[in-house]
């Protein structure tokens, strides 16, 4: 029997591929795992798999999949799984290439890349995504409706992963089972459009008086951001009550895990708060900026989820809180799910991966 291929680009994508290779193990469908270089402009860059190779393997071990080199693709497999679309695929390929949705805003770019799939997952339903994005990106959601014979609507593997313990995550990262907690989707510099160590006056003071404020509720605060240079040796790390994460374990995947212990996450235009809500986490969202590519998808949370509370005026923080902090925030998110998240994702997409590997 073939095996599956998983093309890995960047470490962040390990929280999609691992839980679905072991739904895979489990029905006896081998995997396979090539790790790419990606399009990383330093070699510094912490998401780079060629940074990660003794990790890699560890996984491979623990988590039964082969692991090679991206210049190893051939037809030795059936399917090609990717997320951001192929790159350089090999003309006289034999194999199938299914891509998948990588975070909620990523619409933008599949009609560059459609022609060279076979088939496009999206992570929710379809109604939600022709009505969330059709406004803003009209001629883009014509070439994804016209090749609409490519769209599958099956959900995300990365919601696959069914391994959360509250015990072992506080003792994993050195918390406290007894304190509260909020969990932050730092900025990562790019999306501020300033290099790293140069975080403008006006947001920082903004992020000090988020911060302070929360910790005046007698939270704790979980601080995660891919690029921990950015805030490195400056207030915020050496403040006291918080707790500074970057990926180190890449999978199971930190964010997720500490989103998990956490009661409440403060975000900052980030595509994780679809993370956050599957989760059942209720979401205050500062929009610093309104000029980012997630202004459709913050919409479509405002007018559908009570438990998603946009605001962009720091004096508006406590209002949003107190707000959130009051309603039934569960039944809330509970029925947000059923609109968004395709329901039985698990047994469909298998069952369509399945169906491609044998046809």
């Amino acid at each position: 029997m073939k095996k599956i291929g998983f093309l890995l680009q960047s470490m962040h994508h390990l929280k999609y591929w691992i839980p679905l290779i072991n739904k895979l193990n489990k029905l006896n469908y081998k995997s396979i795992l090539y790790f790419s270089k990606g399009s990383y402009k330093s070699s510094n860059d912490n998401q780079d798999p060629f940074l990660h190779t003794k990790l890699l393997s560890n996984l491979s071990e623990n988590n039964d999949f082969e692991l090679k080199n991206r210049n190893e693709l051939n037809n030795e497999i059936s399917l090609l799984i990717t997320s951001e679309g192929p790159k350089n695929i090999p003309a006289s390929k034999n194999y199938k290439v299914i891509t998948f949705q990588y975070c909620t805003n990523y619409l933008f770019v599949i009609h560059k890349f459609i022609n060279e799939v076979d088939y496009y997952v999206f992570e929710s339903n379809k109604n939600t995504i022709i009505n969330e994005h059709y406004n803003t990106y009209n001629s883009i959601m014509d070439s994804i409706i016209k090749n609409d014979k490519k769209n599958k609507f099956l959900g995300s593997p990365k919601f696959f992963y069914d391994g959360f313990n509250k015990k072992e995550i506080i003792t994993k990262y050195g918390l406290n089972i007894n304190e509260k907690y909020i969990f932050f989707f730092l900025p990562v510099a790019k999306n501020l459009n300033l290099s790293y160590n140069n975080i403008p006056e006006k947001f920082f003071n903004q992020l000090n008086l988020i911060i302070d404020y929360f910790i005046s509720k007698e939270y704790k605060i979980i601080l995660k951001t891919r690029n921990k240079t950015t805030y490195k040796n400056t207030e915020i790390d050496n403040k006291k009550h918080t707790y500074y994460f970057e990926d180190i374990f890449f999978y199971p995947s930190t964010s997720l895990e500490l989103i998990y212990i956490s009661d409440i996450v403060m975000n900052f235009n980030s595509s994780g708060s679809i993370e956050a809500l599957y989760l059942e986490k209720p979401i205050l969202n500062y929009e610093y900026s309104k000029n980012h590519r997630h202004v459709d998808f913050n919409n479509m949370l405002t007018e559908r989820c009570q438990s998603f509370k946009c605001f962009n005026d720091v004096s508006k923080l406590n209002e949003n809180f107190n707000n959130i902090i009051s309603q039934d925030n569960n039944k809330i998110i509970k029925d947000f799910k059923e609109i968004y998240f395709v329901k039985n994702s698990e047994k469909k997409l298998l069952e369509f991966i399945i169906e491609q590997i044998n046809n």
